[in-house]
This record gives structure tokens, sequence and C-alpha cells, in this order.
């Protein structure tokens, strides 16, 4: 009936109230977007775009601290394109995208796997919640209009009655309040009211998520820094591995795109699975990215512009010691551009350390 659809979907928003919080979209609202059109390049590489639409449920990308991974990784979930690639047309099921970026230096819940398990079923359900809303909204209208009497009511019992359909029209709303879906969510629903610890219960509400056998649904799950996942490295990739597995009767399936540093911990869970490392593929980015910083400077004096080969060089496939580099070169300029000179944009290029992170600490 329409009215325990409308009960289902109230007990769905407490859920889902009681999962989400805004903290766990807080790392990808911070990141920049990317600089422009400089990760275009990726739905050139065979191996991306072949691993995420006919290769193995897991794809890894990994890289060495400061080559951009977060914003690499935060353009590919944003990205038409990448969705392009996932949607298959031939096949009717319901899509859909997910993310988790990890972030271990702000709170726990955007490092912990409790964090993990409330964005997950958070994102899974506020596209079931929508879904459900519209087909309440429909069924509850025409509900009214069947069993409010008057002449269009009449009607429509006639062209029941001439469709060979004998039951009542309003048990076709019986039989979609007893359907597979709303025995689903009912089952969620009981799983939520249970007593018991937080992590416990998530568990079990996304293992009947990934189950179900109540509609064909496609789940796409973006992870970035897995290696900053506050907790055992093994946990982690065990819980990846395990989302993709599906079972034999399961109507739903997975795939996951990831990012970390390349920690031995987990090129032994990993290295089997398609990947890529990202150092081979910055160049070009570095490069574009220093020409147009110095360019839009506006600068006339050409020794500013002069160390931006070195820059390049010394970057070492590094997109953030570029960018700290270009933001210190540029200072002497913006305080006394007429007495900028070569010497002194040699000097600040020099003094400059090699490792981003000491880098990062100098320019604080």
């Amino acid at each position: 009936m329409p009215q325990e659809l409308g009960r289902t979907i109230h007990s769905i928003d407490a859920l889902y109230d009681f999962v989400y919080t805004p903290e766990l979209n807080l790392r990808m609202d911070q990141i920049e977007d990317p600089f422009s059109n400089s990760f275009h390049w990726v739905f050139d590489v065979p191996i991306f775009t072949q691993g995420l639409q006919v290769g193995p449920q897991l794809f890894w990308i990994h890289g060495k601290l400061g080559l951009g991974k977060l914003t690499w990784m935060k353009f590919i979930y944003k990205s038409r394109h990448t969705w392009d690639l996932l949607h298959n047309w031939r096949t009717n099921v319901l899509e859909i995208k997910a993310s988790f970026f990890f972030h271990y230096r702000v709170t726990a819940i955007q490092k912990s796997f409790e964090g993990v398990l409330r964005s997950l079923i958070a994102q899974i359900l506020r596209t079931h919640m929508d879904a459900l809303s519209k087909t309440h909204r429909l069924y509850w209208d025409e509900y009214q209009e069947i069993t409010g009497g008057g002449e269009k009511a009449r009607n429509r019992y006639k062209a029941f009655k001439r469709s060979a359909s004998l039951k009542p029209p309003f048990e076709s709303f019986e039989r979609h309040g007893n359907s597979q879906t709303l025995s689903l969510l009912a089952q969620i629903v009981t799983e939520f009211r249970s007593e018991d610890r937080p992590v416990l219960k998530l568990e079990r509400i996304l293992r009947l998520l990934l189950k179900q056998d109540a509609l064909k649904m496609h789940l796409v799950v973006f992870f970035d820094a897995l290696d900053e996942f506050d907790g055992p490295l093994d946990v982690i990739s065990r819980f990846l591995k395990g989302l993709t597995q599906a079972s034999e009767t399961s109507a739903t399936r997975v795939k996951v795109c990831f990012s970390s540093r390349p920690w031995e911990p987990l090129r032994a869970h990993f290295s089997s699975y398609p990947n890529f490392a990202l150092e081979g593929y910055t160049i070009t980015e570095i490069e574009n990215y220093t020409a147009s910083s110095v360019a839009d400077w506006e600068v006339e004096n050409l020794v500013i512009i002069n160390p931006a080969p070195k820059v390049i060089s010394r970057a070492n496939a590094i997109f953030l010691w570029v960018t700290l580099a270009i933001r210190v070169l540029h200072e002497p300029y913006l305080s006394s551009p007429e007495k900028v000179a070569p010497a002194l944009m040699e000097q600040k290029l020099q003094e400059l350390p090699d490792d981003p992170f000491d880098f990062y600490k100098v320019t604080i």
C-alpha cells in the first residue's frame, strides 16, 4: 500500500540522518579544481579506460607524495567522461557513484572504517531515497484518483476491466508494498533499530545492500589516499577486495578505483590488479602549469621567467614542489619588481629544498 511505502521512506530518511554528516564531504570540498585541462590526458591512456570498462573490479592509481593524486582523483570522479566510460546503455540497472577521500590530519570520521561505512551507506541510500520518493508520489496520486470516486475513477476502473484485470486496482499498490525492494529496506530499518555498536550495525546494513537481489545495481566507488586510513592497511585492503566479490545471487556489482602511495603492504595486495604510476604522466602538466603561472604574472621583466626551465627540471615530477616554487619566486617581484635581478632569482631557486615537505615547512 502507498501508506506502507510512505512509512518506509520516513524510516530510511531517519537512517540517512543517522549515517550522514557533512564532514564526510569535507575533504572533497576542500580540494581546488585542477589546472585548466591538465588531467584530460587520462582518457587517452588505454590501461585506465579499459580498466574502468572491462577490466577486473579493482583499479589502483599510485604515486609518491606531492604528485597531485588528490586533485587528480577529484577530477576523474567529477568528470562526465568517466561516467560515460562506466555507463552501459544495453543494461537496465541502477547506477550509483560514490566516493571516500581519506584525510588523516582531521576528524576520525574522515579516516576511520566507521567513516567509510557511513559514507558508502549514505550515498547508496540517497539514490534509493530519490527513486522511492518519486515512486511514492506517483503511486499515491494514482491511488487517490482510483479510490476517490468520480468520473475519472470510473473511467480508470473500466480501463482496468478491459485489460482483463479483475482484481481491484488498489491491489497493485499492495503488491508494490510487498515487493523485494521494500522487503530489503525493511530489513535495513530493522538493523538500524537494533541495539548494537554502530560499526556492527553499519557493517550489516552495507552487507544487506551489497547482497540484495531486489534490483540490478552497479556501484562505482572512488577512494583517495588509502594510505591515510587510520588502521592496519591489511584491514582496508581486504575491505576493498570484499566490496568487489559479489555472491552469485546478488544483483549488486561493485567496481573500485582507488589511489595511494605505493607502500609495500598495498603492493602486496594490489600489484596484480590493473594499475599505473602517476610519475610517468605529470611532466606535461607541470610544464603547462609553470608556463601559464608565469604568463599570469604579466611581467615585462624576463628575469623572473628565466628560472622556469630549472623549476621544471628540479620538480622531479612532483606537482606540489612546482606550486610552492612558483609562489616563492613570485614574491620578490610582488614586493619590488624593479629590484629583481638574475642573481636574486638564482639564489632563491638554489635555496629551495628538494623534498616538497621540507619545502612546505619552510613556506608556512
